[in-house]
């Protein structure tokens, strides 16, 4: 089995929910995804116009 393969577990009042569908708690639900996942999302969002408008990237990338 590959390392990507493997998902943490969730647990809510001692029982596994791991298969719990999470939209069922709104946006508390978070996300999903493993490692490599992440840094599909990441890279994609981090790349200027493909996903994100330029100016809301720099918006996103901005501290106060």
């Amino acid at each position: 089995m590959s390392v990507f393969n493997k998902k943490a577990h969730a647990y809510l009042d001692g029982k596994d929910v791991t298969d719990q569908n999470p939209a069922y708690y709104g946006p508390a639900g978070g996300m999903l995804m493993n490692a490599k996942d992440l840094l599909t999302w990441a890279q994609a969002l981090l790349h200027q116009g493909k996903y994100c408008l330029k100016n809301h990237l720099k918006e996103l990338m901005t501290t106060q």
